[in-house]
């Protein structure tokens, strides 16, 4: 993604696209959400580049920087987004909107109480917006305060049930069944490369630490990680001290938000458990579709 860091240097160095002119500015910003909209993040932070130029005030200033914040979210720039944020936010503290997406990106950077704080005074503040309701109810479920969670949950769904459907929650039994099933649906010729059988380990959610070592490398809504050795290096791995098996690490409650139906979410461990596998034995993902692991 060279085009994405040439793009962020000039947006943070103020050079690149000349300024928008001032009777314009209205009309550029109506473009930047529309390239938001289409995902195309190069252009939507070029064209936000100009606009911000321009040294727009009041709301101008706090859409510009709340739409530069969301397509540098789009683009996984997590850190950098919060900035824009939190430059809208300076503008203009109270706007519920753009505290809410303050929040997520506090989410996403695993700064949890701080993305909490945040999130609960959005949802004071905009009580109807769905996406805030989703984003509280993910940081109070990983808080392990449940019920308030599925408060916020069917609240967003309710809001928005299209874009926030309501998680599909099983028991640990039935999640373990569906694991089982989807290893045991593996091809033969990927468990006889893996050396044997693989196991599997379910938890709730992942830790920072067995994705990255940076916040900014690592996803909170992980939904699995295959662990184990180079399959080089597999046959004498046995033999060391300390040595354990190749297994795939399923992240429940990741995998049941992403799920608005039963079967969804059968299909989601599937696809998890097939494309840690074939990561891990070295496919990327054209290649994982070409050989039936996608």
């Amino acid at each position: 993604m060279g085009w994405l860091r040439d793009i962020l240097r000039r947006v943070g160095g103020g050079r690149g696209r000349p300024a928008v002119k001032p009777d314009e500015v209205a009309a550029a910003l109506e473009k930047v959400r529309a390239h938001l909209d289409e995902g195309e993040v190069e252009d939507g932070l070029a064209l936000v580049e100009g606009v911000l130029a321009a040294a727009p005030a009041g709301d101008d200033l706090v859409e510009a920087r709340f739409l530069e914040g969301e397509l540098l979210a789009d683009a996984g720039e997590w850190r950098r987004a919060l900035e824009s944020y939190e430059a809208a936010l300076a503008a203009k503290p109270d706007d519920g909107v753009v505290l809410g997406a303050k929040g997520e990106a506090l989410f996403n950077l695993w700064e949890l109480e701080p993305a909490r704080a945040a999130l609960e005074r959005a949802v004071r503040l905009e009580p109807e917006d769905a996406r805030n309701q989703r984003h509280l109810a993910l940081v109070l479920d990983r808080a392990g305060e449940r019920s308030r969670a599925e408060k916020h949950f069917r609240k967003a769904a309710q809001l928005d049930r299209a874009e926030f459907p309501l998680p599909v929650r099983v028991s640990k039994d039935e999640f373990d069944r569906l694991a089982r099933e989807a290893i045991d649906a593996l091809p033969p010729w990927v468990i006889e490369r893996l050396g044997g059988k693989i196991s599997f380990i379910v938890e709730d959610y992942p830790r920072l630490a067995c994705l990255a070592d940076r916040a900014d490398d690592a996803d909170p809504q992980t939904l699995g990680l295959f662990w184990g050795q180079d399959i080089a290096r597999s046959a004498e791995a046995r033999d060391e001290i300390g040595f354990v098996p190749n297994h795939i690490l399923l992240f429940q409650r990741n995998l049941e938000q992403l799920a608005a139906t039963r079967d969804e979410l059968e299909d989601e461990v599937r696809t998890t458990v097939f494309h840690e596998v074939g990561h891990y034995l070295g496919y990327d993902e054209d290649e994982l579709d070409r050989i039936g692991l996608a």
